[in-house]
């Protein structure tokens, strides 16, 4: 899943768990309820998808702290 455009797409609840999610485009997606690490999302682009704890994504800031 490395590199791929998933702008807006609905992963709600997947499972994800060890996929390659480097430089992959997630604006705006919905990752609520997703079981997917932070270390998993550290190299994909993520302003505005809706994280797997329900909160929006914002910043670099939200996988320092979670």
């Amino acid at each position: 899943m490395s590199n791929a455009n998933m702008s807006g797409v609905n992963l709600k609840n997947a499972s994800l768990s060890g996929a390659n999610l480097n430089s992959a485009y997630l604006s705006g997606a919905n990752l609520k309820g997703a079981k997917v690490s932070i270390y998993d999302l550290s190299g994909a682009l993520l302003e505005g998808a809706i994280m797997p704890d329900g909160s929006k994504y914002k910043s670099r800031e939200y996988l320092v702290k979670n």
